[in-house]
């Protein structure tokens, strides 16, 4: 590998710099409103000149930094290698912008396209979510054992790779997107992640012919479903959102992957919903899951 390319080492700078999930997310939750987050606040409140608010402005809030104020806070970590990447670049007056949003989940580092909401940029055909309640739902309730194959259909910015990965022999990790994958790819060098493998594709046409021990999905247009030896759990996530990813019918989606499903585990699709409503009506009961 070419020492430009390796990324592996950027997680924990940004650890040692303060930029965790639980202090990043505290920092936002102060400034969170009914529509949002408010950038004005969090401007106001990531103004002194720290380690920890340059990142935050450069990878959260996709603000401009000076270049020497970029390499003080990503020290000792090279800053070519994130211009290298792609992940940088020149913004005016000596400063630099980020193109990725990097956000921590857990001890990881998950990347996602930056949104409209305050950046005043126009969001693309190709644009790649983050991490949202939805996809922690799906995190949260997958039933994970170590050394299974497990197909993440649909990763978008692949956090449910990243977090199969830890458990799995082999992941793949399949999207229509192929900027969802460029960014999953980032994602896996980022985080120092080698057992996983990208196919562009439509639904399950990257891996016709394969099974898995587990499959994943939480970017089925506007129902997610997450699919473990016979049981799936269908929920629905906001419709705007999806829409922003593909337009596509989520109903039929979701109907598409149900009867794949069946046919890969010889079961009659009505069979494999009914198994796995006792379980997904605990989990909408405690709040995990709002059903379809």
């Amino acid at each position: 590998m070419n020492e430009l390319d390796d990324l592996s080492s950027l997680p924990t700078v940004l650890r040692d710099a303060g930029f965790t999930a639980e202090i990043v997310g505290a920092l936002i939750s102060r400034c969170q409103t009914e529509r949002g987050w408010d950038l004005a606040s969090l401007l106001l409140l990531t103004e002194p000149p720290q380690r920890l608010n340059r990142l935050v402005r450069l990878f959260v809030l996709r603000q401009p930094v000076s270049e020497a104020a970029v390499r003080e806070a990503l020290a000792p970590f090279p800053l070519e290698r994130l211009i290298s990447a792609g992940l940088i670049e020149d913004g005016q007056d000596g400063s630099l912008v980020s193109n990725v949003c990097l956000m921590p989940y857990q001890d990881l580092i998950s990347l996602r396209d930056f949104g409209a909401d305050w950046t005043a940029r126009t969001v693309e055909p190709d644009f790649v979510m983050g991490i949202s309640q939805s996809s922690i739902s799906l995190a949260v309730t997958t039933v994970r054992q170590q050394g299974e194959e497990a197909l993440d259909l649909g990763t978008g910015g692949g956090i449910q790779t990243l977090l199969a990965a830890r458990h799995a022999n082999r992941v793949i990790a399949t999207d229509i997107n192929p900027r969802a994958l460029a960014l999953t790819k980032l994602a896996l060098q980022i985080n120092g992640i080698n057992n996983v493998e990208l196919h562009q594709g439509n639904m399950f046409d990257p891996v016709v012919g394969q099974t898995f021990d587990l499959y994943g999905s939480w970017r089925i247009t506007d129902t997610h479903l997450v699919q473990r030896r016979g049981f799936a759990f269908p929920y629905r996530v906001n419709r705007m959102s999806s829409e922003i990813v593909s337009g596509c019918d989520g109903s039929r989606t979701l109907r598409s992957v149900i009867e794949s499903l069946a046919q890969r585990f010889s079961l009659d699709k009505h069979r494999l919903c009914e198994e796995a409503l006792p379980i997904a009506g605990r989990l909408m009961k405690n709040g995990y899951l709002v059903p379809a």
